[in-house]
């Protein structure tokens, strides 16, 4: 966790007129957080590509006191630190869509942030958004696995914990051939 700096200005003033006497005073003053005050981070993050054009990213809430909200980042490639910043969203909402991207690599993070400041990045893992092509081999692994259930299914290629005719559907509608 990162230690904050941020300061807020604090302005107060008032004059008034008593028995025929003004009276006026003003102070102004700079209030920094109490020390040791941090932002924590999101609990988790996961990113699964929704098509070739979009990524959903969630994360687990931030128990941070008075959280303000969200900001998610991104970066394209392999490996890349995600610091150009794509959206924010309130401190009720733990997930984000995002659209319109070219077929490829990212890699997200996401931050919680409050009036004391941003918490450090949740980084997530690389995440693809090129689709899968399937062929025989998968096949034969999908026929050996046919109408098992529970995760972790190699064959279980639209992720509903059970592999049946919809993951066929799915194999036939990206199949490469050799």
């Amino acid at each position: 966790m990162s230690r904050l700096s941020h300061t807020k200005s604090l302005f107060l003033g008032f004059s008034a007129i008593v028995l025929g006497i003004s009276f006026s005073f003003s102070a102004s003053a700079q209030i920094a957080p109490p020390p040791g005050i941090v932002v924590e981070p999101p609990t988790s993050i996961s990113v699964t590509a929704a098509s070739s054009s979009q990524v959903n990213v969630s994360w687990g809430a931030s128990p941070a006191f008075a959280l303000g909200g969200y900001r998610v980042y991104r970066c394209s490639g392999t490996g890349c630190t995600p610091t150009v910043q794509i959206g924010t969203v309130p401190s009720t909402t733990t997930n984000y869509s995002d659209s319109g991207l070219s077929s490829g690599t990212y890699v997200y993070a996401v931050t919680a942030y409050s009036g004391f400041g941003e918490s450090v990045k949740v980084t997530s893992n690389a995440v693809s958004t090129q689709p899968r092509l399937y062929n025989i081999n998968d096949f034969t692994t999908l026929v050996g696995q046919w109408n098992q259930s529970g995760s972790g299914i190699t064959s279980d290629v639209n992720s509903d914990s059970v592999v049946n005719t919809k993951d066929i559907g799915v194999m036939m509608s990206s199949w490469e051939t050799l």
